[in-house]
């Protein structure tokens, strides 16, 4: 999933904050971009009763906080390379600077959207990065990033800042938005700003509103499941596993009642070997998606004190269940999030020791 979309003049509503002086919302940074040829909204928080001017361009526009929030609107205004201030005066005075006026898009979807233009790890570089990034001086294009931040409810803020278009920043842009913005120059010659809001792996449905989904009954059961988890995030926790679990045994016959591939006993001589880390597709198996597992002994020696250690496995795509000498000790769920279990010593024994290790790989590259 993936879309670069023109940024629509919407205000998300929460409940009111108590503030006590003028605030702009974290999108009015320096170096912003605002859409020309629209309305503008300009928003933000303050004291009930308090009045807010907001000056820009030529234009003086005022309002009264109400319910612990402000905004007003620009009149539609032409593009504009000219970097220009905005300011705000209520019971305090701010003012950003730099403020250009062009085509504002959000960038938003998957992992496609959100690999930036620069390394990442795990991943291969993009064909030609180090050329493209020392040819990005592009003072006229600006990224605003939102931070990747769970949330159950809508937000009316998300703390970021703008970045002027650089061979010193646009390693960080979005490769996708970074190309589209710097054609999309080369072709209008207006400031082009890009909101940078992507998250690999997300589904259709977290983007979409709860009011949404209510009028799709397919959706009623994972909403109910949303809701326990707010209510009762052990809970809910619990049964996922242990549907996950259920699913594992029909699938998975090292997972089956009785098989035992997790025990410390269970004979795995006639296993292949894999070196890790790797992708098991680069390991002899092209194109695989699936569960594997994997199993290491190791030893401790006659003097090993008894106590508790830790178990650092890194990262493994896209889910592990670990075991040590039989005993589940971890499952993790993120193909970037790094293993890190605690072990009882009562579960280690002098001498040889077993780790099993269950992998889920539910797409893409898989390993540890």
């Amino acid at each position: 999933m993936k879309f670069i979309s023109r940024l629509l003049p919407v205000v998300l509503s929460a409940a009111a904050p108590l503030v006590t002086a003028a605030e702009l919302n974290p999108l009015f940074q320096n170096h912003a971009v605002l859409q020309c040829d629209s309305r503008v909204p300009v928003w933000g928080t303050g004291r009930n009763g308090e009045k807010i001017t907001v000056a820009f361009g030529g234009q003086m526009v005022s309002t009264t906080v109400a319910d612990g929030t402000w905004k007003v609107w620009l009149v539609p205004m032409k593009a504009n390379a000219r970097p220009q201030t905005l300011g705000v005066r209520g019971d305090n005075t701010i003012e950003i600077s730099d403020i250009l006026v062009g085509e504002v898009w959000i960038a938003s979807g998957q992992s496609n959207m959100e690999r930036q233009l620069g390394l990442r790890a795990g991943q291969q570089p993009i064909v030609d990065w180090e050329n493209e990034v020392a040819a990005a001086n592009h003072p006229q294009i600006r990224q605003f990033q939102v931070p990747q931040i769970k949330s159950f409810t809508p937000q009316s803020m998300a703390k970021g800042a703008w970045k002027v278009c650089s061979p010193q920043t646009a390693g960080d842009f979005s490769a996708l938005g970074y190309f589209f913005a710097r054609d999309l120059f080369a072709a209008r010659n207006v400031p082009v700003g890009i909101i940078f809001s992507a998250w690999g792996g997300t589904p259709a449905e977290a983007w979409t509103s709860e009011a949404t989904l209510q009028t799709l009954p397919d959706f009623a059961d994972p909403l109910s499941d949303l809701k326990q988890l707010i209510a009762d995030p052990d809970l809910a926790l619990r049964k996922s596993q242990a549907k996950q679990a259920a699913w594992l045994e029909k699938v998975d016959p090292g997972s089956k009642p009785g098989a035992a591939w997790s025990a410390d006993t269970f004979a795995d001589g006639d296993w292949k070997s894999m070196t890790l880390p790797n992708f098991v597709e680069s390991a002899g198996y092209p194109g695989f998606d699936g569960v594997f597992w994997l199993r290491r002994a190791f030893g401790l020696p006659e003097n090993w004190d008894g106590g508790d250690v830790e178990l650092h496995l890194g990262a493994v795509d896209d889910m592990d269940t670990t075991w040590i000498n039989g005993e589940q000790v971890g499952m993790t769920s993120g193909w970037d999030v790094r293993r890190i279990y605690q072990i009882p010593g009562r579960l280690l024994k002098r001498g040889e020791n077993t780790i099993a290790v269950r992998v889920l790989d539910a797409a893409g590259g898989g390993g540890a």
